[in-house]
């Protein structure tokens, strides 16, 4: 059975309090701030920021819901205005939207419509009548806005002034709104709503969370196929949560895959994923002016940040221009700016998964290759995130190794040994062998798509013994494309060599962050096994 994806309005009020399976410290904060409020007879105004599909909407709806069962008898009275209210550009339409609403679901509101209609259409007569219905119900107000940035963004200088006036001296109303893009407005001293706004930031789901997600739907619909490729493959569901961002939306596509068909592979489900995206993404790449969709463009086929003089000869057009453009792009919520060690920004799509599926549907047969290594990668270094290090492993292989068999003194028969094999000269402390049989043997290996992923397990199994500038050495030879084909490691050795601050690791997308990290500490805990036999 498919889930609703764009459209939790839809939701009756008990199925989405079931479904309700994420987000529940955020959920909290939300509830104790508003009874901080009630017992306090003060405002604490709040911004949730996230991106698309981060489960904004899902919340406020769910706040809605339990305003109305815990604390309705009080008198707080919630409004919820949907992001499909597209017709509120100023703060008059905001006050005249709380009015119907409140005339619409609130008896001791009848008739207030009739009184803004014979009102001068003035903001401040429209929240007069507002203000008069609160004070004469004893009602406080909680307004609940979905895409509130839009609408914020969309009043002029002088409604921003009026409305923070109104919200300072006012305790009878609360605003909890939502953004999908960073408010420049909160952060510019000069601005009326500088660090007015609490904020709360809806973070990616971890590894937990997605699979409580997933499987609570599976549960839900009784979807047993679905449930036993998450049990069985969870590098396919870790794999797709860390290139989504951590995105709950996301999953519940996964899930609607899973629950179509049980017995694809990883690369399927993921390509099936994109196919689901592309009406979506291209409706957001055709509704930019063109100068912007080329700067895009040039960002989306790097995949990796860029600098404003990087992009002048992709673009063919003045710094002046493109800093202009990428502000603007900035604003939108598009791109994500990275400020260096240096005066010059890194700029890399916001939305990391909008950067794959344009690598995924480019002409570009590199661009699909880099993000199929990357998702192999991950799928394999994943099954529960990635492993400990595991010494009695490593020498188990080892041992197997130097057993005598057939092949002895001729090629090995199989990738696999031949690795074992490199793994061995580092155990027992040959650096120099090691290195010369892999530099020998790279080229063949490389070509073996079963073993390719297993290379990168040597390569930090390298790194951990002391090889990291030998193995960066490795990854600065064009030919063997090991920047692409094991991107994580890579940042992973840049962090360790040189540091995070680099010029080269600032350039790395936020979807890499937690894997790196997790190579980070796979790589130390060889370390500290080499120290400790």
């Amino acid at each position: 059975m498919s889930e609703l994806i764009y459209q939790p309005y839809n939701k009756s009020e008990i199925e989405l309090r079931n479904d309700f399976v994420i987000r529940h410290f955020e959920f909290q904060k939300l509830m104790n701030s508003i009874r901080a409020d009630q017992n306090q007879g003060s405002a604490q105004h709040i911004l949730i920021q996230g991106l698309r599909g981060m489960g904004k909407t899902t919340l406020l709806l769910r706040v809605y819901y339990e305003v109305i069962q815990k604390f309705r008898e009080s008198g707080l009275v919630p409004v919820i205005l949907t992001e499909r209210q597209y017709g509120i550009r100023t703060l008059n339409e905001l006050w005249t939207q709380i009015i119907w609403s409140l005339e619409e679901h609130e008896p001791g509101y009848s008739g207030l419509r009739g009184q803004i209609r014979d009102t001068e259409k003035n903001d401040e007569k429209y929240y007069d009548v507002l203000k008069a219905g609160l004070k004469r119900n004893k009602h406080r107000l909680l307004l609940l806005i979905d895409d509130f940035g839009t609408m914020l963004n969309s009043f002029s200088r002088k409604e921003h002034q009026r409305l923070r006036e109104i919200l300072i001296t006012s305790t009878n109303i609360q605003i909890i709104g939502s953004s999908g893009v960073v408010l420049q407005s909160i952060f510019d001293y000069r601005a009326p709503f500088f660090e007015f706004f609490q904020l709360l930031q809806l973070k990616p789901l971890n590894q937990a969370e997605a699979i409580n997600l997933v499987t609570a739907l599976c549960i839900k619909n009784a979807s047993d196929g679905a449930l036993r490729v998450i049990q069985s493959r969870p590098g396919l569901l870790e794999s797709i949560r860390i290139l989504s961002g951590g995105s709950p939306r996301i999953m519940v596509v996964l899930y609607n895959l899973l629950d179509s068909s049980d017995n694809d592979t990883g690369l399927e489900y993921f390509q099936k994923l994109m196919d689901y995206l592309t009406p979506q993404y291209r409706n957001q790449m055709d509704e930019l002016p063109a100068k912007q969709q080329k700067i895009v463009h040039a960002l989306a086929m790097n995949w990796d940040g860029m600098r404003v003089s990087d992009m002048e000869g992709d673009i063919q057009s003045e710094s002046k221009s493109i800093s202009a453009q990428l502000n603007n792009l900035v604003k939108k919520g598009m791109v994500l700016a990275e400020r260096s060690t240096g005066k010059n920004n890194y700029y890399q799509l916001n939305d990391r998964l909008f950067n794959i599926w344009y690598l995924m549907r480019s002409m570009s047969a590199q661009g699909q290759k880099k993000v199929g290594w990357l998702f192999q990668f991950l799928v394999y270094w994943y099954p529960s995130g990635i492993r400990d290090f595991d010494i009695r492993a490593v020498k188990e292989a080892s041992r197997h190794y130097r057993k005598p068999t057939k092949e002895a003194g001729a090629r090995h028969s199989s990738s696999s040994k031949a690795l074992n094999g490199i793994k061995h000269l580092l155990l027992i402390e040959e650096p120099e062998k090691a290195t010369a049989r892999l530099e020998t043997l790279m080229p063949e290996l490389l070509e073996d798509d079963d073993s390719t992923l297993q290379i990168s397990e040597l390569l930090a199994f390298a790194v951990g013994r002391g090889l990291r500038h030998y193995v960066l050495k490795l990854f600065q030879k064009e030919e063997y494309q090991l920047k692409d084909r094991f991107r994580v490691l890579y940042y992973a050795l840049l962090k360790i060599v040189d540091s995070e601050e680099s010029a080269e690791f600032i350039k790395m997308g936020k979807e890499l962050s937690e894997p790196v990290e997790a190579m980070v500490d796979y790589i130390t805990q060889i370390r500290n096994s080499s120290h400790a036999h």
